[in-house]
């Protein structure tokens, strides 16, 4: 039986912090420049909602980047036996494919996402995420 779990690249996480910087900064300049250049009576009535709009902001602009920590410290894990190929997520549990019923095998790359896809030959397809290359090799020679 192997094992193998996900992995999470460097350039990854750099995409990550990048694309979470667009709404980071905004939520944090509207802060900065609500505490710094508006006066006291506009703070009265408006200070609360520039506060929620600024916390919004970086909250939801941080999401991406606490997903792939999160994976990083409980990472998902695929392993072959000879009841198939068993993908354990660590969420949703575990889910086992049998491998005769598995058509393609493919690893997938694009901007922001890598993984394995398996087809299966009833049409239906399923993505196992942030699993490497390396994984998707080896895992193509013991099927």
């Amino acid at each position: 039986m192997e094992t193998f779990y996900s992995s999470i690249k460097p350039n990854l996480k750099r995409y990550l912090i990048r694309r979470s910087l667009l709404f980071v900064l905004p939520g944090f300049f509207l802060l900065f420049y609500m505490g710094v250049f508006l006066k006291t009576s506009a703070l009265e009535s408006w200070g609360i909602w520039g506060f929620a709009l600024s916390f919004i902001l970086i909250s939801v602009g941080m999401i991406p980047y606490r997903r792939i920590i999160r994976l990083e410290t409980t990472p998902h894990s695929l392993s072959l036996d000879e009841e198939g190929l068993c993908f354990t997520h660590a969420k949703k549990g575990e889910i086992v494919f049998p491998i005769d019923q598995i058509q393609a095998f493919q690893f997938v790359e694009r901007k922001g996402f890598y993984g394995i896809r398996l087809q299966f030959k009833d049409g239906k397809h399923f993505l196992l995420p942030y699993f490497s290359k390396k994984t998707f090799e080896t895992c193509k020679t013991l099927l």
